[in-house]
């Protein structure tokens, strides 16, 4: 049909009109429900055709789904939103759409020889219709088909690239759709995720808390209820130390006069019973001699003179006579007990207090 040039500079006018109509959509908004309606009232509002259909491919079941439609009844709007037509179908009629390279013209659908396709055009109510995919960066992201059911007009193959332009700009503000729909659910997972974290660092920060707060009590009672008893071990840990290095002391000093009697006499018992006098002899005379010095020491210490004659008698029980002159004149004897009697041995000697005049002698 030949168009006057009013009428082909009207129609080009609507189809400016709908492509600047639907660019304006596909930037204003980010929602997929939202851009499908409004696309689907710029085709039928714009362009030379009574009713549209949009359907979308789900690539995880590689299926077309979500049906959308305008211009139609509820009844048919509801069936197309249940409809799922999978993309691989052979001879299926949306299918064979979503798998071309551009728009596609289906005529007298309604005696096809397929029952399927029989069934869908008795679902739309039309014989012929026109269909293009939706394509954006190579991936086909759905279908959209047209038709002039209520009007009567014929749909004309020279409409298949203005519909095919319409549905690469669609396509485009659906994928766009898509991207943000992801993002916004990564974005809530991150969000719920942080939130958990959030959680989770505040109940380790309060665990940490209520620990610092339990080990100070712990230090401060702990601290309070050892200072007393560690004072009084720390008191008498020095006392012991004291002690222990004063009987350090007193074990490093020689052995008392008495212990080594003892010595001397055990070895002169065994050199009596072997018959060795002469020996024992000796190592009496060595003792006494010892004694003398260990004795004139201890004296000393008390200011006193002691002498001993060098001349030693071996009769009689061995004593030392100490005299002491002073204000007053005693007399008082010292015994050496513990000595044995085979052999004994008599000394004279004199004490005299340092600073007196004269002697006592035995």
């Amino acid at each position: 049909m030949t168009l006057t040039p009013e009428a082909l500079a009207e129609q080009r006018l609507a189809e400016l009109i709908t492509l600047n109509e639907l660019g304006l959509v596909v930037s204003s908004t980010l929602d997929r429900d939202e851009l499908i309606e409004r696309a689907l009232q710029a085709v039928t509002r714009h362009l030379r055709f009574d009713r549209a259909l949009i359907m979308l491919v789900d690539p995880a079941r590689n299926v077309l789904t979500d049906g959308r439609s305008i211009g139609g009844s509820s009844e048919m709007a509801a069936r197309i939103a249940e409809l799922e037509l999978p993309v691989d179908l052979e001879d299926g009629l949306l299918s064979r759409i979503a798998r071309s390279d551009g728009p596609l013209l289906f005529r007298d659908v309604d005696q096809d020889t397929d029952e399927a396709n029989r069934e869908f055009a008795r679902l739309l109510e039309v014989s012929s219709f026109l269909g293009t995919p939706l394509v954006t960066k190579g991936r086909t992201v759905g279908v959209l088909a047209v038709d002039n059911r209520l009007t009567g007009r014929d749909v004309m193959p020279g409409d298949g690239p203005l519909l095919y332009t319409v549905g690469s700009l669609l396509a485009g503000g659906l994928e766009n759709a898509r991207l943000y729909a992801e993002l916004e659910e990564q974005k809530g997972v991150l969000e719920q995720r942080v939130l958990e974290r959030t959680a989770d660092l505040v109940e380790a920060r309060q665990a940490a808390e209520a620990a610092t707060e339990a080990k100070s009590r712990f230090l401060s009672n702990v601290s309070h209820e050892l200072r007393t008893p560690l004072t009084s071990v720390v008191g008498f840990s020095k006392l012991i130390s004291k002690r222990l290095t004063d009987v350090g002391a007193q074990l490093r000093e020689p052995p008392p006069l008495g212990l080594r009697d003892v010595e001397d006499v055990l070895v002169e018992i065994a050199l009596a019973n072997q018959g060795d006098r002469e020996r024992a002899d000796d190592r009496i005379g060595q003792k006494v001699a010892r004694a003398e010095q260990e004795l004139l020491a201890d004296f000393r210490q008390q200011q006193l003179d002691f002498h001993v004659p060098h001349d030693v008698s071996r009769e009689g029980d061995r004593e030392l006579r100490v005299a002491q002159r002073g204000p007053s004149l005693r007399r008082q004897q010292v015994p050496r007990a513990g000595l044995p009697a085979f052999g004994s041995t008599e000394r004279e000697g004199a004490v005299e207090r340092e600073g007196a005049s004269g002697s006592l002698q035995e």
